[in-house]
């Protein structure tokens, strides 16, 4: 009987201190925050896409179906700064630290390979390099939410400005607005795409009627795992790239006036 119990106690320490096989769990603690709401997304196609993880009085716990023994994620805070994860299937990360200073937080429980996180950051950075003022951007395909499918090589001819945002980010109220007076700034010449990293398409819907939007709009519901956003490096909204007559990329940012304002023709 006493060894049955043993056995039950030690099942229970290992359920409580680690994850479940098949599984990823991620649980966190923080000071100064009494509830909020992260985001977990994954760059490299570990999570179908965006979820919500719900801190209630400073603490989450939360489990996401795994398999892979070496994954990354990606935790977006309310104030839009992220934190890179890694772990695997039935492992346990926790996360401690301060809402006051996010970039401070103590990380612990998850193990991959320093190869991994290596190769992990040189894909990243190879995909932000894509992003380069004078070359050509790279090739998309998209499927508009009227389910026309628009190609980069269709603009050839036109200044194409592609708007990134959501209306879950507070910033990316004016992008509307800016890419409506690029519109008009350039007439005939000018070409847009908006491409909503929202998951509610009801939410996006009153906005594009609310807004005005008669340009072409993108949504495919996978947030930052949308693949010309992982493809791109895109880490911020709202964000505009902005290319010439020839597809070159002429100005890409977050900034309008700053970044993207100075090389319009």
């Amino acid at each position: 009987m006493r060894k049955a119990l043993y056995l039950l106690f030690a099942l229970l320490l290992l359920t409580s201190c680690g994850g479940k096989k098949g599984e990823l769990r991620i649980s966190g603690e923080f000071k100064n925050l009494k509830q909020a709401d992260f985001f977990l997304f994954s760059e490299e196609g570990y999570m179908e896409s965006i979820d919500t993880i719900h801190v209630r009085n400073g603490k989450f716990d939360y489990r996401l179906p795994l398999t892979a023994d070496e994954a990354s994620f990606t935790l977006v805070y309310p104030n839009f700064s992220t934190l890179d994860l890694f772990g695997g299937s039935g492992q346990h990360i926790r996360i401690e630290g301060d809402a006051r200073s996010l970039s401070e937080v103590r990380v612990e429980g998850g193990r991959v390979s320093e190869e991994f996180k290596t190769e992990f950051y040189i894909r990243r950075e190879r995909g932000r390099n894509l992003l380069e003022k004078g070359k050509k951007l790279t090739p998309f395909k998209l499927v508009t939410r009227k389910g026309d499918t628009i190609r980069r090589d269709q603009y050839r001819g036109q200044w194409l400005l592609i708007a990134f945002w959501a209306d879950w980010c507070p910033g990316s109220s004016s992008a509307t607005h800016e890419v409506r007076e690029f519109r008009k700034r350039l007439g005939d010449k000018s070409a847009t795409i908006s491409y909503s990293l929202d998951t509610d398409t009801f939410i996006l819907s009153l906005d594009e009627r609310r807004d005005s939007i008669i340009w072409p709009s993108v949504c495919d519901r996978l947030s930052w795992c949308s693949p010309l956003v992982q493809t791109l490096g895109i880490r911020e909204l709202p964000f505009f790239v902005l290319t010439d007559t020839a597809q070159r990329v002429v100005a890409f940012g977050s900034r309008w006036n700053k970044d993207i304002a100075p090389s319009l023709p």
